[in-house]
């Protein structure tokens, strides 16, 4: 009885006991039973019948018959008749004569036998073989494998047996009987006979098969029957010689079929071809047809059969014969029954029930398969299975876990026999390993092509299993075999001596002394290398006996690592030999003798020389000389030859007989040779091993054609560090010719390196790795040496080696500090590339570990800590020396602890050659320069890593001077970066001047790349470090200009407050600041250095300005100081109030600090600062700040030179200006001043004057502010005397007045300091003239200044209009859309003044003469309800130069209506050129139209008097406009609503209102939120107008900082609108409510909003919406990254939307740049492209450039940085079709 699956035997054993018992349950409390049974069967063939034959029991513990009728109601369960001996009659005789078919036992598959003899004959046609196959054999007989000393054909004679029999003549006949597996049998004929035999006692007897016919054997044929032969050789005809043309062989080798057939490829070389239709061997297993073809050259393979019997077929066509091959065949045990066989190159194998747990006493059979030429890789991605520890117990999973490692984990090692394991077998290499217990990820490889995995459980635990993904990987080919000895028996006498003296070479000049014929040269070969034996890494040796030029004898020996020759002939090493009976010898009686010569023979040399002794045996014999014959002791066949060497072996396929010479010969020539590769196995290494490429250390470095693998294999919780002490090899761009490569096997990450590397590692993710090093055919270097050493993984979750170029770092748990233990602590190992560097940044650090070290950060070249850190850190870099960086930490209990970090990483390119590095400590100051011993000129590119501990938390400061550049083309450059911030600065020009560069973080990387020219580059550098600040406390300004301010300006300052302001130019800029405002505490008043008194500070003054007083007075409570980063002599503080002043900076670089104390604070300050090129300092010009002086032109008193440029900078202090007094002045005269010229400018108020000529009385020029620039100019023609002059300073007044004068026909005004914002205590005067009779057309494209005063009126800052001959004056203030003023008279005067608080853009206007002579023909006056008027000429173009007023007058009650029902003027942004203005006479609500409307439209008043102007300028006439007016009656006017204060969330449900934002038209509030609601009557939506929308300008992606949101209710449907909105705008909801809500933040205020609503009737949503600056709509937004992509305008081709602010925002990778190619560009053209626009901002520097019009041949953009802002902005007019671009990352 056999037991269920799952059940032991006893439990089963159990169960049918229980059973038994059961059944008779259901007849509980019954006397009676039936007990039936079926009689014999009718027929014993051909469908019988039995028939249920019923008895009746009773139910005592012995039963006892009784009548039927006492069973009578009891159920009877089985049939009264059943069918019986189914199978047909007359099976047992057969003959099967068709191509193919099955044969079966009689009967089959009824188990039942019946005593008879059975024949099957199967006769095919004369030109076939039969090929029988068997799928079950089940027979009654000895189970062979429990008595082996039994044969099968012994204990089969008399029982139940199948006999297969050829019958051919003297055919072979085998014997079968037991069970099998199944098998095949190959015919030799074509007729077969099989008998079966069975006895009447035996039971389940049945076989089933099929055959099929192939072809008849060919003529060239072998069988070897393994069952009387274990093992032997199949050789290619005359192997080891050349086999012939046209051959077709056959080799069929049968085994029993309890073993299968094992081949191996000892020697293989067949004609190659890719697909091997030439010459080929074909190997095949006949019972699963498996088969495998080969030709070309192959090393060691095994092929293992499936069955019993293989069939090897040889082919050769009629060219170019090689040596053949030679097959070592052996019989081994069959695999289990259900073994699985893995056959294609990479797939997936599981334990049993995997993923749930294996079954008990289980075990599984895998074969991996592999072609030859490749090994097996094995990747456990899971292993789990029973461990046991020292006392034989299993170790119980711990109750609570303390660690995140998933359960406790066991390293490899110790015993698996007692527990569940698998079993690793390479069968060629001999190679085993066991494994169990829980395991992380792990790799197993083989040295062969089969690898057998066995999987046994026992009884108890019973786990997981395993899952494992298998691969092959190509192995390096064989390696030709290589002469390194030759003797030719000719003259010989010596040849054993001559090649165990290892101290010299034979003849290796002589060419002929190689050959294989003993008449080409009688002279014995040897060459040098063969001295080296170790280095030569020989594998296999081999020894040929030729005669006449034909292999007669030929030995194999596998070689181990050996100094001593007489090693590599050991019987134990003999794997191959001409004589079969070797191979059936065990070494123990054979003497393989290299003493005085090399010989193989038996019972010889140990017993006094008996080679005489019938029975011995010879196999070689090769003697320096032969004895005296005489000598009794001399062996027989040896008596008849001459004293010379002599080369003796048999003949035969078997041993000579020594005692006659029978079958002995002598050959003409001995050869050895060697076949060696530099392959090398390192498995389960204790520490480390050394490692170096072949050659190294040799002036001739490593050999051409080098194919060498290094394989490294280690216990599961082992991992390999590969370090390169030295690399140098052939370098070329992809590493295709010289280069290593390693390759983990467990992750199959890969590097492959060339060229010079400077200490490359190569740290394995898993315990295996390949190392393939490869050589081309040209050139060699030194080579490389380095070493592996053995490292334990970590396995905790937070640990991982990372192989991306770049990417986050973070701490375990984050975002939260470190929340879990981790037993191992935790690991990141950043891998570079071997090119490369790796740089860690951090952006927040904070440790405090108490149980355990700091945060480690590990150069892993070192093996030593270089970085320790703990405590609150800044934000700080580290750059590796090689191309690996460990980050450690232990984790420990997080009670005890914390640890918190944020970063990234990435890659750098490593300088090459790898040896122009150099790294240095900035904690004490240093130098370098360019070249020197490690940076040397032409070298391709350099580094120098300069940095600081992090703990110091100190910056870099560098000064570089001399910095000679004199590639024109930047081909060779100098680089500054720091890691920590990526800021990066490039010079690639020469740079007399010294300039600086002060890092933002510890470490600075400064790159030299020297480029293709000869040119001699030169730089010195000096480093230093100094203190620096949080980054939340500096900023750093770079680019072209820009602003900054105190920390909350204009509201006050923080207490006890450092703030650092770094401004770097690029190396040949200095930087100017300009402080427009400065209110900070007032100076001590006491001497310095005395104590200050905390309860005297001053009041805080706001309006008083206080000067610095240098003498009594020092700057120690809050103040600035201004910092020349190049000469700190010139550093400078500031405090109090102070004028607006300036400041420059000697070089590229400036600091301001700005210090508070914990006291008083005040305002702060608001500055701007502006990057300008370098003067040149060639012999001219300096910075001037004594409080007088003089300069004088380059020569004076002689003449100046030509084409000199020479900058004369006099700074004085923030309170004094500047007076300059020229004494002599003589320069070429001109009307420009053009020529030669001295140009004077007050930096801060823009104040310049250029002269030239001869000044014949001295003259003087005063500044409004602190900092002049001297500016002399001369061309290259006329030179003259030059000038003299002197300075000095003077104390400026409070109010600084400036006075301007216009008398050209048209010009521009503007506010002071138009392209920032205008200074603080400002009057100007601006006096505009014209020509008598004429007047003045004044148009303000831009009015931005401080609002008015609580009273409205204009009392801060405000610009005063005074008409200069008729005394009318108009005050403006405040933020004003583009307007225009005319005036009647021809002089006009605007004065300009600011206060001391805020201050703002300013204004610009424009002017130009007007006419008023000339009086309008156009003007028209409207009283009627209605009416119709048109533009001059209408519809034929009206006239250039036009004024016409249109005045509508109706009834008071009623408003005017004006429709344009057709409108066409000349486009331009706010309608400057030609436009029709109209308006309410008396208010203040005039609005303007230009450009061209396609739909009518329509304008209402708000009075009954209206003023219609239309003008145009005096170019690009249009059509005009034809429009009709007519009068509405006045709607009711509403309250103004805001929703603000106690109105909040008040709800409006009249059908009009209007609403506006608090305080409008004045800026509304800080931190405020006003909500109303509108609820209308069903089938009513809220249509809201905006007539003026202005609020706070900037927004950050979609999120506005102040704006209005406007919600449809219930559906939530909303939108929110800010910045400034195209008026009027429209928006309507999608249901009858709807809320208004208005937010503004804490930082600018702005005039706000004015709006209307209305109810109206569900009706499309209007199609024009509000139209705004920001943000875009989702649908205009994109965000897009990646190497490369492509991005269109809206509805490109067809015309982008009116009214839009589309987004494109591109990111690259970090390091790279962005380059834009627009293909097609059609934007709205605009001389400052102010109506439609594309500009792109470039997010890393805020540089931002714009485009518009038509570009034909394309437009080129590339940024500086890693990501750009692409945007395109409308107006409401005239779309164009757009753009089409592509984007690509470069470098």
């Amino acid at each position: 009885m056999n037991s269920p699956a799952g059940l032991s035997p006893t439990l089963w054993l159990c169960v049918a006991v229980v059973s038994v018992f059961l059944y008779p349950a259901e007849v509980v409390c019954q006397t009676h039973q039936w007990k039936n049974r079926y009689s014999s069967c009718t027929k014993q063939c051909g469908e019988g019948i039995q028939t249920l034959q019923k008895y009746c029991f009773t139910t005592e513990q012995i039963p006892k018959p009784a009548l039927e009728s006492f069973c009578s109601g009891i159920p009877i369960r089985e049939k009264d008749v059943i069918s019986c001996n189914t199978f047909p009659c007359g099976t047992c005789e057969r003959t099967y004569t068709s191509p193919s078919g099955t044969i079966t036992s009689p009967h089959y598959p009824d188990k039942f036998s019946i005593p008879r003899y059975c024949r099957l004959f199967i006769t095919l046609p004369p030109d076939n073989r039969v090929l029988l196959g068997f799928s079950e054999f089940v027979l009654e007989g000895l189970n062979l494998a429990a008595f082996s000393d039994l044969e099968e054909s012994t204990v089969c004679l008399c029982g139940t047996l199948v006999q297969i029999t050829d019958q051919e003549q003297n055919g072979r006949s085998n014997t079968y009987c037991g069970t099998k597996q199944t098998f095949s049998w190959l015919s030799d004929s074509n007729s077969v006979l099989l008998e079966f035999v069975t006895e009447s006692s035996h039971l389940f007897n049945r076989f089933k098969g099929h055959y099929e016919a192939i072809t008849a054997k060919p003529a060239c044929f072998e069988r070897r029957d393994l069952s009387e032969v274990g093992k032997g050789y199949v050789r290619s005809p005359g192997h080891p010689n050349k086999y012939g043309n046209g051959l077709h062989c056959e080799y069929v080798l049968h085994a029993d079929p309890l073993h299968a057939i094992a081949l191996t490829l000892l020697e293989f070389q067949l004609e190659p071809s890719p697909d091997c239709d030439l010459d080929y061997l074909v190997i095949e297993d006949m019972y699963s047809r498996r088969q495998q073809k080969f030709c070309g050259t192959l090393g060691d393979a095994l092929w293992t059969s499936d069955s019993n019997e293989v069939r090897l077929v040889f082919h050769s066509n009629a060219y170019d014969p090689y040596k053949g091959f030679a097959i070592l065949y052996e019989s081994e045990d069959r695999a289990p029954k259900g073994s699985q066989i893995f056959t294609e190159p990479e797939g997936t194998i599981t334990s049993p029930g995997y993923p749930l747990v294996y079954p008990p006493d289980t075990s599984a059979h895998y074969r991996i398969l592999a072609d030859p030429g490749r090994i097996i890789v094995i990747k456990f991605t899971e292993f789990e299975m029973e461990r046991e520890d020292s006392q034989g117990q299993p170790i119980p999973l711990p109750r609570q876990r303390r660690s995140t490692l998933d359960v406790l984990q066991y390293e490899k090692g110790g015993d698996c026999d007692e527990v569940d394991y698998i079993n690793i077998y390479d069968k060629l290499a001999g190679l085993s390993d066991d494994y169990c217990g829980k395991l992380p990820p792990f790799t197993w490889f083989s040295q062969s092509n089969e690898v057998i995995i066995r999987f046994v459980s026992d009884a108890d635990e019973n786990y997981k299993g395993f899952s494992a993904d298998y691969r092959t990987v190509e192995k390096r080919p064989a390696s030709e075999w290589e002469l390194v000895f030759r003797a030719a028996s000719v003259t010989e006498t010596e040849p054993v001596r001559k090649w165990q003296d290892t101290s010299r070479s034979y003849a290796e000049w002589d060419p002929n002394a190689k050959s294989v014929f003993k008449e080409d040269s009688p002279r014995t070969f040897k060459p040098r290398k063969v001295n080296d034996w170790q280095a030569l890494q020989v594998r296999k040796v081999k020894i040929e006996l030729y005669k006449a030029g034909k292999v007669v004898a030929a030995f194999h020996f596998k070689n181990l690592p050996t100094d001593d020759i007489d090693d590599w002939f050991d019987c134990d090493q003999l794997i191959y030999a001409s004589y079969e009976d070797l191979l059936h010898i065990d070494c123990g009686d054979l003497d393989f003798s290299t003493t005085d010569n090399f010989a193989i023979t038996d019972n010889w040399g140990s017993s006094g020389m008996t080679c005489n002794n019938e029975t011995a045996r010879l196999w070689l014999d090769i003697q320096d000389r032969i004895p005296n014959p005489a000598i009794p002791t001399a062996c027989p066949y040896e008596r008849s030859a001459r004293s010379v060497a002599k080369f003796f072996y048999s003949m035969g396929r078997e041993a000579g007989l020594t005692e006659k010479g029978t079958n002995i010969a002598t050959a003409d020539v001995v050869t050895i040779w060697i076949q060696r590769d530099c392959d090398q196995i390192f498995t389960n290494i204790p520490s480390k091993v050394e490692i170096e490429s072949e050659g190294y250390g040799v002036s001739a470095g490593y050999p051409n054609n080098e194919y060498c693998d290094y394989y490294f294999l280690n216990q599961p919780y082992d991992r390999f560090f590969l370090h390169f002490s030295e690399f140098s090899l052939e370098y070329d761009e992809n590493c295709s010719k010289d280069y290593v490569e390693i390759e983990d096997l467990t992750t199959g990450r890969t590097d492959r390196f060339c060229g010079n590397q400077h200490h490359p590692l190569f740290t394995t993710d898993g315990n295996a790795a390949i190392m393939r090093f490869r050589t081309d055919s040209y050139s060699t270097f030194p080579g490389w040496k380095g070493e592996a050493s053995l490292e334990g993984r970590n396995n905790e979750d937070c640990s991982s080696i990372v192989t991306d170029t770049s990417g986050n770092l973070t701490n375990a748990d984050y975002p939260l500090p470190l929340t879990h233990f981790r037993l191992q602590g935790c690991e990141t190992l950043l891998h570079g590339h071997i090119a490369h560097r790796v740089t860690a940044s951090f952006t927040k650090v904070m440790v405090d570990l108490e149980d355990c070290p700091e945060l480690t950060i590990i150069d892993h070249v070192s093996s030593t800590p270089v970085v320790e850190v703990s405590g609150r850190i800044l934000p700080f870099s580290w750059t590796s020396v090689s191309n690996e960086l460990i980050l450690w930490y232990c984790a420990s209990l997080p009670y005890r602890s914390y640890l918190y970090y944020e970063g990234n990483f990435r890659a750098t390119i490593s300088p090459s050659p790898a040896t122009c590095v150099q790294y240095f400590d900035a904690e004490f100051p240093g130098t370098f320069d360019w070249p020197s011993t490690s940076l040397t000129t032409g070298a391709e590119n350099c580094y120098i890593v300069i940095r600081t501990h992090p703990v110091l938390n100190y910056r870099i400061i560098l000064t570089i001077k001399n910095l000679v550049l004199k590639d024109k083309d930047c081909n060779s450059y100098i680089k500054m970066t720091d890691t920590t911030t990526q800021r990066s600065d490039t010079t690639c020009t020469t740079a007399r001047q010294p300039f600086t560069w002060t890092s933002d973080a510890n470490e600075v990387i400064v790159q030299f790349l020297s480029g293709s020219s000869v040119s001699v580059h030169t730089v010195d550098g000096y480093f230093s470090s100094g203190p620096r600040p949080r980054l939340s406390e500096s900023q750093t300004f770079t680019g072209t200009q820009g602003s900054f301010t105190s920390p909350n300006y204009p509201k006050d300052y923080p207490s006890n407050l450092r703030m650092d302001y770094l401004f770097h130019g690029k190396a040949h800029e200095i930087v100017f600041l300009n402080f427009q405002e400065l209110n900070l505490e007032l100076p001590s008043t006491t001497p310095v250095g005395s104590p200050r008194d905390k309860r005297h500070l001053p009041r805080h003054i706001l309006y008083k300005r206080q000067a610095i007083t240098t003498t009594k007075t020092a700057c120690e409570y809050d103040y600035i100081e201004i910092k020349d980063n190049l000469d700190t002599s010139r550093n400078v503080k500031y405090c109090g109030n102070q004028l607006p002043f300036s400041w420059v900076s000697s070089a590229n670089e400036a600091l301001v600090t700005f210090i508070t104390d914990g006291s008083v604070v005040k305002k702060g300050f608001k500055a701007e600062y502006i990057f300008q090129q370098r003067p040149d300092p060639t012999g001219c010009g300096g910075i001037y700040e004594t409080s007088s002086g003089g300069f004088n032109s380059p020569g004076y008193p002689g003449i100046y030179p030509r084409n000199s440029e020479c900058t004369y900078s006099i700074l004085a202090l923030a309170n004094q200006r500047v007076r300059l007094t020229f004494n002599s002045f003589n320069t070429e005269s001109d009307d420009t001043c053009e020529k030669d010229s001295v140009e004077v400018t007050d930096k801060l108020s823009s104040k310049a004057d250029r002269y030239c000529g001869n000044q014949q009385t001295p003259f003087s020029w005063t500044s409004d502010s602190n900092l002049v620039f001297v500016i002399f100019q001369s061309d290259g023609q006329r030179q003259y005397g030059g000038f003299t002059a002197k300075y000095e300073f003077e104390d400026r007044p409070e109010n600084t007045v400036c006075q301007y004068n216009f008398d050209d026909q048209s010009g521009e005004i503007q506010s002071p300091m138009s392209s920032g914002e205008y200074p603080n205590l400002r009057e100007c005067n601006y006096v505009v003239t014209v020509e008598s009779g004429f007047g003045i057309h004044l148009t303000f494209v831009e009015f931005n200044l401080e609002g008015p005063a609580p009273n409205g009126e204009c009392e801060y800052d405000y610009l005063q209009i005074e008409d200069a001959v008729s005394g009318s004056s108009d005050k403006l203030c405040g933020i004003k859309d583009p307007f225009e003023r005319v005036i009647g008279t021809n002089q006009v005067q605007l004065i300009f003044k600011s206060d001391l608080i805020v201050f703002y853009k300013g204004f610009r206007a424009v002017y130009e003469q007007v006419d008023l002579s000339a009086p309008s023909d156009c003007d028209k006056d409207f009283k009627t309800p209605s009416g119709i008027f048109t533009s001059p000429n209408y519809p034929a173009n009206y006239p250039n130069s036009k004024e016409c007023r249109y005045r509508i007058v109706v009834a008071q009650d009623q408003r005017v209506k004006i429709t344009f029902s057709a409108f066409g003027l000349e486009s331009s942004s706010n309608c400057l050129f030609d436009y029709v203005e109209v308006s309410d006479v008396g208010r203040n609500n005039e609005e303007k139209f230009c450009g061209r409307k396609v739909n009518p439209f329509s304008w209402s008043s708000e009075t009954n008097d209206v003023m219609v102007l239309f003008h145009s300028n005096d170019r690009t006439p249009s059509t005009g406009f034809n429009a009709k007016y007519e009068s509405e009656a006045l709607p009711v006017q509403a309250a103004v609503n805001t929703g603000c204060g106690n109105d909040y969330n008040i709800i409006l449900r009249d059908s009009t209102g209007k609403m506006t934002s608090p305080g409008y038209p004045r800026d509304y509030p800080l931190n405020i939120e006003c909500k109303m609601r509108i609820e209308l009557p069903d089938g009513m939506l809220c249509e809201i107008t905006f007539t003026d929308f202005q609020l706070e300008d900037y927004y950050q992606g979609n999120w506005c900082y102040d704006y209005v949101q406007l919600t449809s209710i219930p559906d939530g449907d909303t939108v929110s609108y800010c910045g400034t909105m195209s008026t009027p705008s429209t928006w309507r909801s999608k249901s009858k409510s709807c809320e208004i809500l208005f937010y503004s933040d804490s930082v600018q205020p702005a005039e706000g909003y004015k709006a209307t609503y209305e109810a109206v009737g569900a009706s499309p949503t209007p199609t024009s919406g509000p139209a705004q600056t920001a943000p875009p709509s989702s649908a205009c937004m994109q965000d897009l990254g990646g190497p490369a992509g492509t991005f269109t305008s809206p509805n490109f081709p067809n015309n982008y939307p009116k009214n839009v602010d589309c987004v494109t925002t591109i990111t690259v990778a970090t390091g790279k740049r962005v380059k834009i190619v627009f293909d097609k560009f059609d934007v709205e053209y605009e001389d400052q492209c102010g109506w439609d626009w594309v500009q792109i901002t470039d997010l890393g520097t805020n540089e931002a450039i714009k485009y518009c019009g038509v570009y034909s041949s394309g437009l080129d953009y590339q940024s500086t940085t890693d990501a750009v802002r692409v945007t395109l902005h409308s107006d409401n007019f005239v779309p164009r079709p757009g753009y089409s671009a592509e984007f690509t990352a470069v470098p």
